[in-house]
């Protein structure tokens, strides 16, 4: 190393730890994107599942399969929502959509109580899958690896014009 010129030093020792550190700053902003929008996820599913339960609790009361069912294919299927699922206030299966239930045994769920005048009839399950936050995940490590490469061709020039500037007045 000793045989290199102190612009080639400065560029691989900056460019080293520049490269070090926005990289790191990269994996923290990430991360936190992604808990972010777990939970932004999370919340509005939670809401949509309170709704759900809401009307879903006089219907299963009822009996009122039809509706119940056509309330399910308008929600079940789409975007992050695998499935919905009512149970009864014993935790038996009243009415699912067209997937097998086995087929949400490892899913996450969020559950609201379903109730007919202040009476918890029985449970709603909403399934929903991750592969939202996956891709939200793969894109912000994509900007992150954009970022560093951006983020180092800027430094590489700027130290070689400093070095360059540093050798001319040696």
């Amino acid at each position: 190393m000793s045989r290199w010129s102190l612009s080639r030093k400065l560029i691989l020792s900056t460019n080293s730890l520049v490269a070090i550190a926005l990289v790191t700053v990269g994996l923290v902003i990430s991360s936190q994107m992604t808990k972010k929008f777990k939970e932004t996820m999370t919340d509005q599913l939670s809401i949509l599942a309170e709704v759900n339960a809401a009307v879903a609790g006089p219907l299963v009361w009822n009996l009122d399969t039809t509706t119940l069912k056509n309330m399910v294919d308008m929600v079940a299927g789409k975007g992050a929502i695998d499935g919905v699922v009512f149970l009864n206030e014993k935790g038996e299966l009243v009415l699912k959509d067209g997937a097998k239930f086995e087929d949400f045994k490892d899913k996450p769920f969020i559950e609201k109580e379903m109730k007919n005048e202040e009476k918890v009839i029985g449970k709603m399950r909403l399934y929903y899958n991750e592969s939202i936050i996956a891709s939200a995940r793969k894109d912000a490590l994509v900007l992150t690896i954009l970022f560093v490469i951006l983020g180092q061709f800027l430094v590489t020039g700027g130290v070689f014009w400093l070095a360059r500037s540093l050798n001319k007045s040696i």
